[in-house]
């Protein structure tokens, strides 16, 4: 007798939302992902084609430049070192031009500011110092805002 076909493989498990461990990683990380948000932004606000993309990619990255800020002065508060990561934007959106760069744009915003969002959640249900989860209770309206408006321009223009 023949041997049964081997069962099928289950698809890999998506990845976890991003967490921290610790204050210290609630920080690298919030700063790496606002310096991705800050090169992105850059790069849009000067190559994106509709004239809405620029706009709201020049707003994004001046309120993730505020935001790796403030973070830089809550490290200091809680004597925590920050190196800020480059702000490059992804090789993958260099290359892209036109409609299909503002969607491609707007697909990482979106992305990662769903990432942020969990990051800052699970830093306000788990960190451990006060002024830590309360940088980050204050910081998620500001971020669930700027997903919403990343769908609400990706709708609306629709790439």
């Amino acid at each position: 007798a023949a041997a049964p076909p081997p069962a099928p493989e289950a698809p890999p498990a998506p990845p976890a939302p991003p967490s921290a461990s610790s204050d210290q990683d609630f920080i690298n990380q919030a700063t790496g992902m606002n310096a991705s948000e800050i090169g992105m932004g850059r790069l849009a606000h000067g190559k994106g084609a509709a004239k809405r993309i620029r706009l709201f990619a020049a707003h994004l990255a001046l309120e993730h430049i505020e935001l790796n800020k403030r973070l830089a002065l809550l490290a200091k508060h809680l004597r925590l070192d920050v190196a800020p990561p480059p702000d490059r934007p992804p090789p993958a959106l260099l290359m892209t031009i036109g409609p299909d760069f503002d969607r491609h744009y707007l697909d990482l915003v979106i992305k990662g500011h769903q990432d942020m969002i969990s990051l800052y959640e699970s830093e306000e249900k788990d960190g451990q110092d006060v002024r830590a989860k309360h940088f980050a209770r204050e910081a998620l309206p500001a971020l669930r805002l700027h997903l919403k408006e990343a769908e609400t321009i990706a709708r609306k223009t629709g790439v």
